[in-house]
């Protein structure tokens, strides 16, 4: 018998609501509600480099990955050089535009005329009672403190950027090393039939025979269905602990009913917010099936997207911190479905922890392993980009299903999180 019922805490204090009510028909409408991480992608552009232009169009048309909250700011991409240590012009740029401040800026809704704030982002993005938020954001005792901490370590904490590198893997020189190869053989060819007594019309076939498929080297060599890049991934998290969250609190935040000319001039003087860096993953994109691609644009945006993917992937099993949780939709025996799939890196040899949520007395939420579980084999959602176009085995499951491997009492609304 299928099973499908809400689950909600009965704890007051902050309230995390966790709703599983689902729409397989657009994910837009997922009324699953539970903490994502938030991340800001960027792209680093390198003027000069072959599809630089065209890479860059299409990066910005990529969806962000929906399991993670969308937290992109106004600049998508900034300028490179052939020469430039990757990290330290990536560093450069995230300092000189103060972009951990302008990430903060963002979760706490700054308007920028007043430089007002409010709690309107963090209260959505982490299911809050608003009215319950305000009131401890009022009250900054050691209680009122540990009321808001859970909003400052489980969103505002896991804010992440990803810096991509992406280039073209160019082919081209290899292409004309073989059209002149070809060309000379083809003159070399030619020559030989010249002074062959009455012109032996094998030789002079053969010559022309190796001059077309010189000239077929040139084509293939320009053509978009080959296309392949390189992409470096960088991650970055922004500083956030209690230190800073109180020093924002007490000396910087006001809102439109008590506005503070002191408290805005302090504020954007202030230099001392900071990204992290945590990691790195390179990877090249693989052969694309060109099935469902209608366009030289398509070819381009489906290599990319497929390519960060799989970074992004890859960065989560190297990096705790960045891992994605899923929920439970459905549970049926000993197996149940989550809408997670072969894009967040899902194969037959994954294995994952079934978390259940809840929260403490102080209002913190917290995460409890009651069991683990395996995806079946067959049964894993190919969720990846123009997976549907392409006709993917597993394109129209909509979800993966799950086999418990250890636990009892699951039931929807749980989490489950990949483990090593």
């Amino acid at each position: 018998m299928k099973i499908s019922f809400s689950y909600k805490p009965l704890v007051a204090a902050l309230m995390l609501t966790v709703a599983t009510t689902y729409s397989y028909a657009d994910e837009t409408t997922d009324t699953l509600k539970y903490h994502r991480s938030s991340i800001y992608t960027i792209l680093l552009e390198h003027p000069g480099y072959k599809f630089g232009e065209e890479i860059k169009t299409e990066f910005l048309n990529i969806p962000l990955p929906d399991k993670y909250n969308n937290h992109n700011l106004s600049v998508r991409s900034f300028m490179g050089s052939r020469d430039d240590d990757e990290r330290e012009l990536i560093e450069s740029f995230l300092t000189r535009g103060d972009v951990a401040k302008r990430m903060v800026s963002k979760w706490f809704n700054r308007e920028k005329e007043s430089g007002a704030f409010d709690m309107s982002l963090i209260t959505d993005r982490g299911y809050y009672d608003a009215n319950i938020l305000d009131v401890k954001l009022a009250d900054l005792s050691a209680r009122g403190r540990a009321m808001l901490a859970d909003a400052g370590e489980e969103l505002i904490q896991n804010t992440f950027i990803v810096v991509n590198d992406i280039r073209y893997i160019d082919k081209e020189a290899r292409a004309q090393k073989v059209k002149l190869f070809l060309e000379l053989a083809s003159i070399a060819a030619d020559a030989a039939g010249s002074i062959s007594s009455g012109g032996n019309s094998d030789e002079y076939n053969t010559g022309k025979a190796i001059a077309d498929l010189a000239d077929m080297g040139a084509s293939i060599s320009d053509m978009i269905a080959g296309f392949r890049v390189n992409i470096t991934s960088y991650l970055y998290q922004l500083e956030w602990d209690d230190e800073k969250e109180l020093s924002f609190y007490k000396d910087y935040y006001y809102d439109q009913s008590n506005i503070d000319p002191a408290k805005k001039a302090a504020y954007e003087k202030d230099r001392t917010f900071k990204m992290k860096y945590i990691g790195e993953f390179s990877s090249k994109s693989n052969k694309i099936v060109a099935r469902g691609v209608n366009s030289n644009e398509e070819v381009i945006r489906k290599v990319c997207a497929r390519a960060l993917d799989r970074n992004f992937v890859e960065l989560s099993k190297k990096f705790d911190i960045f891992k994605v949780k899923s929920p439970i939709v459905a549970l049926e025996g000993d197996t149940f479905t989550s809408p997670i799939g072969m894009k967040e890196g899902v194969s037959e040899k994954s294995k994952f922890e079934i978390l259940e949520v809840s929260i403490d007395d102080e209002g913190r939420t917290r995460y409890k392993r009651v069991g683990t579980a395996k995806p079946v084999d067959g049964k894993i959602w190919d969720n990846r980009y123009m997976a549907v176009e392409e006709e993917a085995e597993g394109a129209n499951l909509q979800a993966t299903t799950f086999e418990i491997t250890r636990g009892k009492n699951i039931y929807p609304g749980m989490l489950i999180r990949e483990i090593k």
